[in-house]
C-alpha cells in the first residue's frame, strides 16, 4: 500500500542480528556488528519496501543500526540519518549479559516503574523522552519534503 501523500507514515523496524542477540543476551549501550544473519535479515527487509516510498531513514548511531539502515538506502534510496537518541533502551549493567528467568525478571522491575533509572542506564521515561523529538522530527522533515515519486 502506498502511503496517503498528505499523510507522514512513519515505519519502525529493528536492526539485523548481532552475536548479542544469536547468544540471548542484553545489547544496551553494546555495538556489536550485525552477523551473517543479521545481514541477511536487513537485505531481506529492503524488500519488504520494495513498493513502499522512502524520502528519509533515521537509524540509531549504533554500527547495528546504521549497517542495517545503509542496506535498506541502498535498495531503496532515501537518505540516512544517525542520530544518539535512537540508540536502544539503555539497560546499563545488563548490557551484554546473558538473558535468563533472573535477570529478565529484574529488568522488568525497572521497566514496571518508569521513573526508576537502570544502574549505569536510563529510565523507561528518559528513554520516552529520548526518542519522542527524533519521532517528531521524522514527521516535520516527511512534511517539508514528502516522499520520493
Amino acid at each position: 500500500m502506498i502511503p496517503n501523500q498528505n499523510k507522514a507514515v512513519v515505519y519502525v523496524a529493528r536492526h539485523g542480528r548481532t552475536r548479542l542477540n544469536a547468544n540471548n543476551s542484553f545489547r544496551g549501550n553494546a555495538n556489536p556488528e550485525l552477523d551473517e544473519v543479521g545481514i541477511k535479515q536487513a537485505h531481506e527487509l529492503s524488500k519488504l519496501f520494495a513498493d513502499v516510498p522512502i524520502s528519509h531513514i533515521f537509524c540509531s548511531d549504533k554500527v547495528r543500526a546504521t549497517k542495517t539502515a545503509e542496506i535498506i538506502s541502498a535498495a531503496k534510496g532515501g537518505q540516512v540519518h544517525q542520530t544518539e537518541s535512537l540508540r536502544a533502551l539503555n539497560v546499563g549493567r545488563f548490557s551484554g549479559q546473558k538473558r535468563n528467568a533472573e535477570s529478565e525478571a529484574e529488568l522488568q522491575s525497572y521497566l514496571d516503574d518508569p521513573d526508576c533509572c537502570i544502574p549505569g542506564g536510563e529510565s523507561l521515561n528518559d528513554f520516552r523522552a529520548r526518542i519522542r523529538p527524533c519521532l517528531q522530527e521524522a514527521i516535520d522533515l516527511y512534511g517539508k519534503c514528502g516522499v520520493p515519486p
